[in-house]
């Protein structure tokens, strides 16, 4: 990974576009364990990449390796945040619409919501595999270096899960871009 320019969404091929995205999720995800940032177990997750204005667009993408959980799980987990953030996404004409999953997670019931998705330049990219906070500095993380938020809002979705993995994350990914 040397240069950034390869994760340009240029919005003229939603396909194309998505396909960067999962790039740059996959780049993004190999720095971060390289950087020794995934917890003991961590070894890959699943993301979703999807146009906002498409309820079920989005296709599963395996990153990593699986050891214990089966990838559909993950999937799973990731197609129910995807879901949530295309009901209250910023487009959906509702009050207060969000950019990021921590905005309606409730982990105290039966069924979890979790953090770990946000909504980045008309695309919904969500993560599962890893810690919440990881999940969401993955994504956010390669949203900013597709050019999809700028360095504000990249710091905006992790004010909001008050994510401490963010800044460290998109510190090592541009040292690696500089080399």
């Amino acid at each position: 990974m040397n240069n950034a320019s390869v994760y340009a969404v240029l919005g003229d091929d939603t396909f194309l576009d998505r396909a960067r995205i999962a790039k740059a999720v996959q780049d993004v995800f190999e720095i971060a364990h390289e950087e020794r940032m995934l917890d003991d177990g961590d070894t890959g997750g699943v993301v979703l990449v999807g146009w906002h204005v498409e309820a079920h667009d989005a296709s599963p993408t395996l990153i990593g390796e699986f050891h214990g959980s089966p990838p559909e799980v993950f999937s799973s987990v990731a197609m129910e945040k995807y879901s949530r953030l295309y009901q209250w996404g910023p487009d959906r004409n509702k009050v207060g619409g969000h950019i990021s999953a921590w905005q309606s997670r409730d982990v105290s019931g039966d069924y979890k919501k979790y953090g770990g998705a946000i909504v980045a330049g008309g695309f919904i990219l969500s993560f599962s595999g890893l810690s919440e906070y990881l999940d969401e500095a993955i994504v956010t993380v390669a949203a900013h270096l597709c050019g999809l938020i700028d360095q504000g809002q990249m710091f905006e979705i992790a004010v909001i899960s008050n994510n401490p993995l963010t800044a460290k994350l998109c510190n090592a990914v541009s040292q690696r871009l500089r080399r």
